[in-house]
């Protein structure tokens, strides 16, 4: 399996956020396969994620045995992927959907999976058609600009409850 196969597969659950010493802290379980895998747990405080294998689950180190070597290679540092930064990326992943979940109302959310803008008026996009008798040709605009710069609109499902045409 690749490592985009892995992050895929792996899901998260039961994701607790909070302020630490050093900035942004978590716990999660992580599953892969639907099958309870590890649970993780970043205290905040400098150095690494904290694994723990789940009693009667997956051993999250064979799984990883199991992702190709090559797909697991980062150009950018010259190195593989050890095992606790790619279940940061899966974690991180689960909590950019969230987000992304979250304000899939407020307009236009488009970009890549890692980062993300969105575009739209002062009010939720459910507002703004009730408001304004020219919002569908206003939100339609924004989606032919932004699929015209070859990005990606997050958010796709969402606009078309609204009779938006999107790719």
């Amino acid at each position: 399996m690749t490592k985009q196969e892995f992050l895929e597969r792996a899901t998260v659950k039961n994701l607790q956020q909070f302020r630490g010493h050093d900035g942004q802290g978590y716990s999660a379980k992580i599953y892969f396969d639907k099958k309870p895998m590890c649970e993780v747990f970043d205290d905040a405080w400098g150095g690494e994620l904290r694994v723990h294998n789940i009693k009667d689950g997956v051993r999250v180190e064979d799984i990883y045995k199991q992702i190709d070597v090559d797909s697991l290679w980062n150009e950018e540092w010259e190195w593989t992927t050890p095992l606790h930064l790619l279940l940061e990326d899966v974690v991180n992943k689960h909590a950019l959907h969230k987000e992304i979940f979250k304000n899939r109302t407020k307009g236009v959310i488009f970009d890549s999976e890692d980062n993300y803008s969105i575009r739209g008026s002062k009010y939720t996009i459910k507002t703004t058609f009730k408001k304004y008798s020219n919002a569908k040709d206003f939100y339609q605009g924004i989606i032919d600009e932004i699929e015209a710069d070859g990005l990606e609109i997050l958010n796709a499902d969402y606009l078309r409850t609204f009779g938006l045409k999107v790719k």
